[in-house]
């Protein structure tokens, strides 16, 4: 049977990842080990990454300042595809 300290440190793996490395990942969880699992890659492709991604436009509506990530979308895609 799993223990329940191995459960609850499973809890804090994900709690204490301030650089977010963690993210999608899963723990199973046997015992007292733990088994880490990579994230899966997405199903529908390129079409499904988009969602991930920040919008630029909501992301300043929201907060009054840019998000300064790389990878930002920053205009509307139906609006590039012209």
């Amino acid at each position: 049977m799993t223990q329940k300290e191995c459960l609850m440190s499973a809890y804090d793996v994900f709690l204490d990842d301030d650089a977010g490395e963690k993210t999608g990942q899963t723990i199973e969880c046997a015992y007292k080990s733990h088994y880490y699992h990579d994230v899966p890659p997405y199903k529908s492709g390129g079409v499904i990454e988009r969602t991930v991604r920040v919008y630029e436009p909501w992301f300043v509506g929201m907060h009054g300042d840019k998000s300064g990530l790389p990878d930002a979308i920053q205009e509307s895609p139906l609006k590039s595809s012209k």
